[in-house]
């Protein structure tokens, strides 16, 4: 230390306690009190700092995961899953054999029958829009097994929605009354050959002209002789609309 800081050092001491004796304040421990006020002013800032950026992240973070979860619900609500659909439907237990979707879970998929891995089905699913042909394979598996002489009195028409759902039709053509009862019980064997994969979802009916169809069979009604009598009625109903609408033409 050279003789100007010693004098200037001097000359701070003699005003510090000049400042000490007259007004009680000690400037130099003002000093450290005051520096290390300001270090912990300063620490304090950065421990706040750091507290609000935790708190801000799990804001963010919080109101990300509530934002995901939304959609999630907000997905599969509009967004129909075609398996447990498919079970609930006809109450069978299905396998994905493979499927041609894109990242939204929508496009075509093929199952099988777990209890009859013979039958596959289609199914395309558009969020919550789905079309699916399981009682159409079905109905199409079992006629084609089926061992009967009268076969071939039922007709059967094949198309296919988008290339891809199969769309089966059949039916027996009916002249008169006389011939429902032999209708009904040809269609009764197929449908008793398919045991519980019989779904009323068949297109299976008795076709008395292009207007006007009789489906023998209901989820209510699988006794043969209800379903013959069932038969008899709507065609009885058919004739009397018929007649009714005849007259009122010609009237």
């Amino acid at each position: 230390m050279d003789k100007k800081d010693e004098e200037e050092l001097k000359e701070w001491k003699e005003k510090n306690l000049n400042y000490v004796e007259n007004y009680g304040i000690d400037i130099y421990e003002n000093g450290k009190k005051k520096k290390k006020a300001e270090k912990i002013i300063d620490f304090t800032n950065r421990v706040v700092k750091i507290i609000m950026i935790i708190f801000a992240l799990i804001i963010i973070i919080f109101t990300a995961g509530l934002l995901v979860y939304r959609w999630k619900i907000i997905h599969d609500s509009l967004h129909i899953n075609p398996k447990e659909t498919i079970e609930a439907m006809y109450d069978q237990q299905i396998t994905e054999v493979s499927k041609n979707i894109n990242s939204n879970q929508n496009g075509s998929y093929i199952y099988e029958i777990k209890s009859k891995p013979e039958i596959k089905f289609n199914v395309i699913v558009e969020w919550a829009s789905m079309n699916e042909d399981y009682a159409d394979n079905c109905q199409k598996y079992f006629y084609d097994n089926w061992q009967n002489e009268n076969k071939n009195i039922i007709q059967t028409d094949i198309s296919y929605y988008e290339d891809v759902i199969l769309k089966y039709e059949q039916y027996i053509p009916i002249q008169n009354e006389n011939e429902i009862e032999n209708a009904v019980k040809i269609m009764y064997d197929l449908v008793m050959s398919a045991g519980e994969y019989f779904s009323p979802d068949w297109n299976l009916y008795l076709k008395v002209d292009d207007e006007n169809r009789i489906y023998p069979f209901d989820y209510q009604n699988l006794d043969l002789n209800k379903s013959i009598n069932k038969s008899k009625e709507e065609y009885f109903n058919i004739l009397n609309n018929k007649n009714a609408q005849q007259n009122s033409e010609n009237t």
